[in-house]
């Protein structure tokens, strides 16, 4: 499920929320842009500041990129910059296990907060198609271990109500900014 495209500059679409370009809500989610980017994330359900989505590049809106955003209070985790987590999706009865890279860390407050970007990973049919069924996602983090001793929160939960609606109206946005009407 990786994908060819790389995606570096992406890390910086979830921390610099001034170069966003449009942004709405649809029900729970969040539909952003930015560059050649669209954006669509729910935020956790434990720590509101993590969040789990999908961007779609423009020219290929069929594209779903898995994006996770994460936060630990130790800077550390920087140390794993271009390593894969190893994560677990639960959506009901479903268990899907992943490989996603950090892309990137960002620490804030001298430290005390850093933020972590990993995508990456194209999503497949199978996981689409299981989040438009489920209500609800666990995202936990198993491996490496040495990774997961910098995480202070290793899972979160994520509601997926309105997801479907949010994944038309990123690919919308998308197919306008192919187009050149966005």
């Amino acid at each position: 499920m990786r994908g060819t495209i790389p995606l570096r500059l992406l890390a910086l679409l979830a921390v610099i929320p001034c170069t966003i370009a449009f942004g709405r809500e649809v029900g729970n989610w969040s539909v952003d842009s930015s560059g050649r980017w669209v954006r669509y994330t729910v935020h956790g359900t434990n720590v509101w500041g993590h969040q789990f989505g999908f961007m779609k590049p423009s020219g290929a809106c069929e594209e779903d990129i898995v994006y996770l955003g994460w936060s630990t209070d130790d800077p550390a985790i920087e140390e794993y910059e271009d390593q894969s987590a190893s994560i677990t999706l639960r959506m009901d009865t479903t268990v899907l296990e992943m490989q996603i890279p950090l892309l990137a860390t960002y620490s804030f407050a001298g430290g005390t907060l850093t933020l972590m970007n990993l995508s990456e990973v194209q999503a497949d049919e199978q996981l689409l198609s299981e989040l438009s069924q489920a209500k609800g996602l666990n995202v936990k983090f198993l491996a490496p271990e040495a990774m997961l001793q910098h995480l202070d929160i290793t899972e979160d939960e994520f509601d997926l109500t309105g997801y479907r609606a949010a994944r038309k109206a990123a690919t919308g946005i998308c197919l306008n900014m192919e187009f050149g009407r966005g």
